[in-house]
């Protein structure tokens, strides 16, 4: 008798189960079929069970996944009884960019293979939303802090904070994911000055918008700057 992949199980996580392989560091089984972007590619491995929990090996089962566009990012055949990966680009961490892909799962057929079906399931990995702890306003070497009305202008540069107590995704880059759109051209005047910083057009790895502001205080006028003439008025 021929035990069916069938949905009840690859639409759970107990039938289909997810394990997201980097090319360096420890393997990491993950609970569901999501993600959130952290810049680091991966490789995706699954373990299948039958809707009666029974557990296939992956000897009796083809599998390809897809992107978005639905090109083939990974396929895995058994010609000949051996198994044999393709990849796109042979790239072997396709999985990194935010996006929803398809893994279709077609049962082996003929002597020794005992299940039978195709069945699809898609993985997603969302977009990460921006947090205003990745990023710091950076006066040269020095963060940017409040300063006082001295006439001189005062334009820091937004970049990644480099603090690892932070947890920024790798490779963010304020050159080339972000926008930043500040609400002033003026950096001499007193008054707060605030950054605005969003997503690139067609970044799909990054969402919503975080600010990050600093102040040119008004001058306190100091004695030393008075000076009096003892001309006489006449």
């Amino acid at each position: 008798i021929l035990q069916s992949i069938d949905d009840s199980s690859l639409l759970s996580a107990d039938g289909v189960t997810f394990t997201r392989k980097p090319a360096s560091g420890q393997d990491e089984q993950l609970t569901g079929n999501t993600m959130t972007y952290n810049g680091i590619a991966y490789d995706l491995t699954t373990a299948v069970k039958t809707g009666n929990n029974t557990s296939v090996g992956a000897e009796h089962y083809n599998v390809l996944w897809t992107n978005e566009a639905g090109q083939e990012i990974k396929k895995i055949t058994h010609p000949g009884g051996t198994e044999t990966i393709t990849w796109k680009d042979n790239d072997e961490q396709p999985f990194k960019d935010a996006g929803t892909y398809t893994i279709t799962i077609a049962a082996l057929s003929g002597e020794g293979h005992n299940f039978t079906g195709v069945r699809s399931r898609t993985f997603k990995i969302d977009p990460a939303t921006l947090d205003r702890s990745w990023f710091v306003l950076m006066n040269g070497e020095y963060a940017q802090t409040d300063v006082y009305y001295d006439n001189m202008e005062h334009k820091p540069d937004v970049k990644v904070t480099t603090d690892t107590n932070v947890n920024v995704p790798t490779g963010l880059s304020v050159e080339n994911d972000v926008d930043v759109t500040w609400d002033t051209e003026v950096f001499t005047n007193h008054g707060t000055k605030t950054v605005t910083i969003t997503p690139k057009s067609g970044n799909k790895n990054y969402t919503g918008e975080v600010d990050r502001s600093f102040a040119i205080e008004r001058a306190v006028i100091q004695k030393a700057w008075l000076a009096f003439s003892t001309d006489e008025v006449r």
